[in-house]
């Protein structure tokens, strides 16, 4: 059953929100200081110390990809922390599950196509840049962003920083802190939703807000489908490298970059099949979640179901006792114990099941037995 909607569920999307900020402007600052404060002051200039906005604005362009890869470790190692602590209370927190090899590829496919559309809804504003003026404005300045975002133009620090870390900070976050804590108190759709609307406006740049949502809301998507935060993570590299690796890599070559936008166009009604297979592949297979029901396992696998059963006063047993062999007591929790593997199931269904298998043992010797009189 769903949770009630509190502040918890306000005050954790704020603070992983502000955390994300925050640490970003923190990095931000050591770099000023380190790449330009310090080498004023150990030259013997403090007394004409004077630093400009543009001066700063070009110590964050030149250095954008080295300020990724720190912040994004250092959120990563804090997200870590936190999941951890969630996980506690609640197993289903941040889930973990694993992916069989095809919907993967499946979902690699789809991110491609997504790339596509991006394409065209940029090529769309655009055109509308040339009819209204503050549109074209503001693609000017996503343009400028977009090339500093480059950064020294080093590939290497590009993949490192865009193309593996940033994901894999951004992820932990936004899809599993903030999307975790929405699924807990409503629809999976409805957390989806709302996470993409708070990562496309992390963004700032209207242009970016603006495009950013749809890949957003497909990786909250994929996650919500596949209850594992490792292929959102896996599809975002993808995404980045496609988006930003691989423009860099063919920059300057007018043909390359004509068959790279058809390629990307081609595979948009791809990317649609493959959504579409895992939407499907997932609702054929589901898995139980907080918002949902409690399913526990017996030795032989068979399922047991309680609907009314309170998962977090489980999780707390499970959390507790389970590693000592306790067992849980009392109304719907008679009988119902953890192995070592943390797998729920019922001691009643396993005696009853043994002692059925010892009554038609039994029988079959009494039957062995009289097997003459019987014929």
């Amino acid at each position: 059953m769903r949770k009630k909607f509190g502040v918890r569920t306000v005050l954790i999307p704020v603070f992983a929100v502000l955390g994300f900020f925050v640490i970003q402007l923190l990095v931000s600052i050591l770099y000023i200081i380190v790449l330009f404060v310090v080498p004023i002051i150990s030259s013997g200039s403090a007394g004409n110390f004077n630093i400009s906005e543009n001066d700063i604005q070009k110590i964050i362009m030149s250095n954008v990809n080295g300020m990724g890869i720190v912040y994004s470790i250092i959120i990563s190692g804090i997200a870590i922390l936190v999941i951890k602590l969630l996980l506690i209370k609640n197993p289903y927190a941040v889930r973990r599950e694993r992916m069989n090899p095809s919907e993967f590829i499946a979902a690699g496919l789809a991110m491609v196509g997504v790339a596509g559309v991006v394409t065209l809804v940029v090529a769309g504003i655009q055109a509308l840049g040339q009819i209204i003026p503050l549109i074209d404005s503001a693609m000017k300045d996503y343009i400028k962003l977009s090339e500093s975002f480059i950064g020294s133009g080093n590939i290497i620090l590009v993949i490192i920083s865009t193309c593996i870390l940033i994901p894999i900070s951004e992820d932990l976050v936004f899809r599993g802190i903030i999307q975790g804590e929405l699924r807990r108190v409503m629809p999976g759709w409805t957390a989806v939703i709302i996470q993409g609307i708070i990562f496309a406006l992390v963004h700032g740049n209207p242009i970016q807000i603006t495009y950013v949502i749809i890949p957003a809301i497909i990786l909250g998507a994929v996650y919500e489908w596949s209850k594992s935060i490792y292929v959102p993570i896996t599809l975002h590299m993808i995404f980045n490298f496609v988006g930003a690796a691989v423009p860099m890599m063919i920059a300057g070559n007018e043909k390359a970059q004509n068959y790279y936008v058809v390629v990307e166009l081609a595979f948009i009604p791809v990317a649609i099949i493959a959504l579409i297979f895992l939407y499907i592949r997932r609702k054929k297979d589901p898995v139980p979640t907080p918002a949902n029901e409690f399913m526990a396992q017996d030795y032989n696998r068979n399922f047991i179901t309680a609907n009314d059963v309170d998962i977090e006063k489980i999780n707390h047993f499970s959390n507790n006792q389970a590693n000592n062999g306790n067992s849980f007591t009392g109304g719907i929790f008679e009988n119902i114990e953890v192995n070592d593997h943390g797998e729920y199931y019922n001691t009643q269904n396993n005696e009853n099941n043994q002692n059925n298998q010892n009554n038609q043992n039994q029988q079959n010797q009494q039957i062995w037995k009289h097997k003459d009189i019987i014929k």
